[in-house]
């Protein structure tokens, strides 16, 4: 004699769910790190494009804007950014990576620009950390060595514009 086992309904009604709620999930992570992503490089982006909107966009109302020498709030990174767009011209940005953990990212990128009264160009290798709540950037701190653009400036550093960020440029062996 055959025995026939009775699967009760909601084991089945659970196995089917999970089937369709794990996929889901998965596309929604890799949703949400895209679109961290995307604000991210809108946001580095807008540095070089000098687009107000595109940097305001990606800033939320609470910003916390750090980088070496100062600690602001939005008003005053969008003080930055319109000082910037008055004194530097032909500015890139080149995002390296950026690592994304829920709401928390870290972006390596180049950054270069030339200053408009001197005509110097710099590029500095950058790191900046931060968080994404609500749609935006409310926390980026960045970390830059300062030393590299006054060595830059005064031609005793090379430039080494489009390559892979590092801290300091690589300077040939005398």
């Amino acid at each position: 004699m055959r025995k026939v086992y009775c699967i009760p309904s909601f084991l089945i009604a659970l196995v089917l769910g999970l089937t369709i709620v794990l996929p889901a999930s998965a596309d929604t992570e890799s949703d949400c790190v895209e679109h961290i992503r995307d604000i991210v490089t809108l946001s580095l982006k807008s540095w070089e494009t000098l687009d107000e909107n595109d940097f305001t966009s990606t800033a939320h109302e609470k910003l916390v804007f750090a980088y070496p020498g100062e600690r602001t709030d939005l008003e005053g990174a969008l003080k930055v950014f319109r000082m910037w767009k008055a004194k530097f011209r032909d500015t890139r940005v080149y995002i390296h990576q950026i690592l994304i953990d829920g709401n928390r990212f870290a972006a390596e990128y180049q950054f270069a620009t030339t200053n408009i009264a001197s005509g110097k160009r710099t590029v500095m290798g950058t790191t900046a950390v931060g968080e994404v709540q609500d749609g935006a950037i409310i926390l980026l701190k960045e970390y830059t060595d300062g030393q590299v653009d006054d060595l830059q400036r005064d031609g005793k550093l090379p430039l080494d514009e489009g390559d892979e960020p590092f801290p300091w440029p690589d300077v040939p062996k005398q």
